[in-house]
């Protein structure tokens, strides 16, 4: 991604700014999360998520790159006669914002393009008959229980007649699924990372106050001996651990207790958006599929006949262990 600026408190800012790269991060947030709630389509809001994630470093190198000329060129200039001087001083030039105006224009329909590119069907089928069986597809199988994945698919297609409806669901909860995941690392990361800052500050206690000497000062008056402590009472007058201890209630309050109900809140509703769908391929097997049908009611009657609750029961269960592999 670049070169990366980092701020005093740890944060890496591929702007340089971690204020601009908040504010930007943020208001693509609101964007991403009011495109998902009008259900737009998934391609179009995986492209501009993903174009998020593009335009801050090519915009830090862009910025960084007119900043390293101008230097160059203020040095050059300094050299030169006054009027040249003067003529440098006038209104930047349009080169910045003709710059970000053309990535603009190009960075987002790439990634749109990129997005659609691989939703679609055709290429995904061109792709997978293309790659060799060995060693690509047999090292696939034997990392990843695609095979397992594959006949959960089928099971369930199998007691659901609408197919569409049921790929509607899986992208969905394939959609929220992922974006809960990724926002549950970052947040995990930002976490580990306020953490690992307190830890560095008693780190840094202990080597830039170390430890005082025993050894003892002794001062002759008169004929008597005096003997003082000095680095006893250095030590009372001056306590390194109170700048520690008195962030700790800060810590509790910023990191602690958002992390805490940020996470909760990430889980529920990733396993909101999953109970959605497993009751919904629940009661497609229990009531449409089993109902539906008159040889099945004649079937059901025999009095070795398996009851829709069981069935509906296995079908959660292949529901649950396929979808435990991705979350």
């Amino acid at each position: 991604q670049g070169s990366l600026t980092a701020s005093p408190d740890g944060h890496t800012s591929v702007l340089g700014n971690n204020k601009l790269e908040f504010v930007l991060r943020l208001c693509m947030s609101v964007v991403l999360a009011y495109m998902a709630l009008l259900r737009m389509n998934y391609d179009l809001v995986c492209a501009v998520h993903l174009w998020s994630h593009v335009m801050p470093p090519m915009m830090g190198w862009l910025v960084r790159s007119k900043d390293t000329k101008t230097k160059k060129g203020g040095g050059k200039n300094s050299k030169k006669s006054p009027s040249t001087n003067n003529l440098s001083s006038i209104p930047p030039s349009l080169i910045l914002p003709i710059s970000l105006s053309t990535l603009f224009l190009v960075s987002l329909p790439s990634c749109l393009y990129l997005c659609r590119l691989f939703s679609n069907p055709t290429f995904l089928t061109f792709v997978i008959n293309n790659i060799p069986q060995y060693p690509i597809k047999d090292a696939l199988h034997y990392m990843f229980p695609i095979s397992e994945l594959n006949a959960s698919y089928e099971i369930v297609t199998s007691f659901i007649s609408n197919k569409e409806l049921l790929h509607d669901m899986l992208a969905h909860l394939l959609f929220v699924t992922f974006h809960v995941q990724v926002g549950r690392g970052h947040i995990g990361i930002a976490f580990l990372t306020g953490e690992q800052r307190r830890k560095n500050m008693l780190i840094r206690m202990d080597v830039e106050n170390p430890a005082p000497s025993s050894s003892k000062k002794s001062k002759k008056k008169g004929g008597d001996t005096i003997s003082i402590n000095g680095a006893t009472e250095q030590r009372k007058k001056f306590d390194p651990s109170r700048k520690f201890r008195r962030s700790a209630p800060t810590f509790i309050l910023l990191t602690v207790l958002p992390y805490m109900f940020q996470i909760m809140f990430f889980a529920n509703l990733n396993k909101f958006a999953f109970m959605n769908v497993r009751n919904q391929i629940h009661r497609s097997v229990r009531i449409q599929e089993l109902f539906g049908h008159d040889a099945h009611l004649t079937a059901m009657a025999g009095e070795s006949a398996t009851s829709p609750d069981v069935y509906a029961g296995s079908m959660d269960t292949v529901v649950d262990t396929a979808y435990d592999i991705f979350n």
